[in-house]
């Protein structure tokens, strides 16, 4: 079995985790008695051999990523097995090993796809130059192989060639690493150049008055510690795979050529002086701090609730297609937002599509509003949702092995204005279509007050961007409020979809009557009058970010929202005279704790943000896995509706998966244990998507999802 399915798709922190799944070690792969402290000289490693250098490097009790026999040889042409190769990446960069391993051996190709994703390297699709053999690179390999060559970290075995077939070599590894790394640090570094690369995998480091020519990984050995860079210089990248909630900081004096943080929920700290040209939000739940003083000049972010904040300088942000939840409350930043969700200013918002520049910050520290502006699946109008994921991975960003370090730009303070509180204006309607043109006007600091009574039909809605899904949108508008007074009555027609979105207030004192249509509330819904309907066909869903109050009689089971609320979007029905909860419960879990928190309950389904075990028995009915998340199954897993996978599925001692006739299965990309029964794995990629004729179990064996009853369903 080839080792491709030891790759989780997704982005660089997440992918990282695939590389990490072994147990059992070689003898060489534990230090020899003995073994000098640098030095060490073997039997079988000949002075003039290429490999002569990187071996006595790294196998020393200093460097040691993989050790001798014990008995004086190291076996430089033995093949690695894919276990060895697993240890030998945990141990470069900090890693935990499994309970598990994979005594098969290793190819060049498939090595190469492991190395390049646990170096950070982006695939090359389009290499310039290739191999003589090109030919006979597996195509899943291909652009790893070439991101290899391109960074200079492997080359071929002569004549131009690669020999992907050939099995790859202890020799190899450690040659590898060679080439790509200079040290390893797991204690303060201080006043050193590094001509290629430094790996830093312990917490509480400091790297001070030091210039690393190559790459500088933080590598997972941090955990949530801290690393401290201080007057160093990065000409390549600054590549997050470790560090917390308060964690990496960047002082005075240092640049950094570009910064790509690959871990979910890292905090990153620019402070006064820094200066960085680049920095790629590759993880979920990032949060860049850039202090006054310090400088960035573009930012991209290509994954969900990142948040950019202070009131230093940062020229430009990006956000990319599938990126939601974005807050930028820096000041005087161009925005481009080319996501399908709003963007959060300290202000407002910035519209799918559109280019704003935030104003000015009035005492130079700009804060954090809170808030994600989530994208949620489209209510009522499908019964059971199911959020479509990510359909591919976002590699890692290109390598910069030696740039040139940028200059230190002249860092000019924004002007401080004198701040003018802003008070909601009121606005009178007195007809269906002026209410609508307002809220499709995006009008903010307003209050919508409604005259007289009025039915908002689909003729004068319509559909408003960017949520097609929705046909009257007042989304995410900071201090804005629709009132419908007492006395006055508004009706939507019966299909219609109307969406109250973050940061907004629908306040009634009078009647809302949804009358069959539907609405989602991600805000603040007021209701001292009455949310009625006039027919039952109708639902009424709240974001886990929604709050609400109100004394009408027609809203008292909506006073009983749960108080998990923070973790749930829940859905109503209007059934004779009153609200009641419909059992459609959405929870989004992006931590291991809310996973375990919801799983015993009668959830509708689930959007899976974080990497998990599933280590008790359970029966999801609509799971939607994004990019980047694997999911471990350690104990009996049944699918009841439909999974949708994105991310992975992983397997461990103990895991089952049982699909019954009536499962949906939509596995969008395959790693881990989901991968494509061409490849000789039985795996599951290959099930139909939308009905099973068979009930199946599958179990985890020697590192596959192995097919162990098959049953037809009558």
């Amino acid at each position: 079995m080839e080792n491709q399915n030891r790759q989780i798709p997704g982005k660089a922190g997440a992918r990282l985790l695939a590389l990490l799944l072994a147990l059992a070690l070689a003898a060489s792969l534990a230090p020899p008695v003995g073994t000098a402290a640098a030095g060490t000289e073997y039997t079988d490693v000949a002075p003039e051999a290429w490999y002569y250098e990187a071996i006595n490097t790294w196998s020393s009790r200093e460097n040691g990523i993989l050790f001798g026999y014990g008995d004086g040889s190291f076996g430089p042409d033995d093949a690695m097995r894919a276990a060895d190769l697993d240890i030998v990446v945990a141990r470069l960069l900090g890693g935990d090993v499994p309970e598990w391993a994979n005594s098969e051996t290793v190819t060049r190709e498939a090595a190469a796809k492991t190395l390049a994703i646990a170096l950070g390297l982006e695939a090359v699709n389009e290499p310039t130059e290739l191999y003589e053999d090109d030919e006979d690179i597996d195509a899943a390999y291909r652009p790893y192989v070439y991101a290899l060559k391109d960074s200079g970290y492997q080359h071929g075995v002569g004549d131009g060639k690669f020999a992907p077939k050939s099995t790859f070599t202890r020799a190899q590894i450690i040659q590898t690493a060679h080439n790509a790394v200079s040290a390893i640090a797991d204690s303060d570094v201080t006043d050193k150049t590094y001509e290629r690369g430094l790996i830093v995998r312990s917490a509480d480091v400091t790297v001070k008055d030091t210039t690393v020519k190559g790459d500088l990984i933080i590598g997972h050995g941090v955990g949530d510690g801290d690393v401290t860079l201080d007057g160093t210089t990065v000409e390549g990248r600054l590549i997050v795979y470790g560090g917390g909630s308060h964690s990496i900081v960047v002082k005075g004096g240092s640049k950094v050529a570009a910064v790509v943080a690959g871990k979910p929920n890292v905090h990153i700290q620019l402070e006064s002086g820094a200066v960085i040209q680049s920095i790629e939000i590759v993880e979920n739940g990032v949060r860049i701090t850039v202090e006054k003083g310090a400088s960035v000049e573009i930012l991209t972010v290509d994954a969900d609730g990142a948040s950019v904040e202070g009131g230093g300088t940062l020229a430009q942000v990006t956000v990319k297609p599938e990126a939601v939840g974005a807050i930028v409350t820096t000041p005087n930043t161009i925005i481009i937002n080319d996501s399908r969700d709003y963007v959060t200013t300290a202000t407002g918002v910035v519209k799918a599509g559109d280019t704003q520049t935030t104003p000015d910050s009035s005492d130079g520290n700009t804060s954090n509003p809170g808030g994600t502006g989530t994208y949620v699946p489209t209510y009522p109008n499908t019964p059971t949702p199911t959020p479509t994921p990510t359909l591919s991975p976002t590699p890692p960003p290109t390598p910069t092995p030696t740039p040139t370090p940028p200059p230190t730009p002249t860092l000019t303070p924004p002007p401080t204005p004198t701040p003018t509180p802003i008070e909601p204006s009121t606005v009178e309607v007195d007809t269906a279509e002026g209410l609508v043109q307002i809220i499709k006007a995006g009008t903010e600091n307003v209050r919508i007050v409604v005259t007289e009574n009025m039915t908002l039909t689909t003729d004068v809605v319509g559909e408003y961007e960017p949520f097609d899904a929705y046909d009257l949108l007042m989304g995410n508008r900071p201090n804005s409020t629709l009132y419908i007074p007492a006395g006055v009555t508004v009706t939507m027609e019966s299909g219609i979809t109307f969406r109250i979105g973050g940061g907004t207030t629908l306040e009634i004192d009078g009647t809302l009557n949804l009358a069959g249509a539907g609405m989602w509330v991600g805000g603040r819904l007021t209701v001292n009058g009455a949310l009625t309907s006039t027919t039952g066909n109708n639902g009424l869903m709240f974001d886990s970010k929604a709050t609400v109050n109100g004394n009408g009689e027609s809203v008292s089971a909506i006073g009983a929202f749960p108080a998990k609320s923070y973790v749930y979007n829940i859905g109503f029905a209007f059934n004779e005279g009153k609200w009641e909860d419909d059992g459609i419960f959405w929870a989004n879990a992006d931590t291991e704790e809310q996973l375990l928190d919801i799983v015993s309950d009668e959830i509708s389904g689930f959007n899976i943000y974080g990497s998990f075990d599933i280590t008790e028995p359970i029966a999801p009915k609509i799971w939607v896995i994004e990019d980047g998340v694997t999911l471990t199954i350690k104990s009996t897993f049944t699918v009841q509706g439909t999974l949708n996978i994105a991310g992975a599925i992983a397997g461990a001692a103990g895991g089952t998966v049982i699909i019954p006739a009536n499962a949906q299965i939509k596995s969008v990309l395959w790693g881990g244990g989901w991968l494509s029964e061409e490849n000789g794995t039985g795996g599951l990629h290959g099930l139909p998507v939308d009905k099973l004729e068979y009930e199946r179990i599958y179990v985890w064996q020697d590192g596959a999802w192995v097919l162990q009853q098959q049953q037809q369903q009558q």
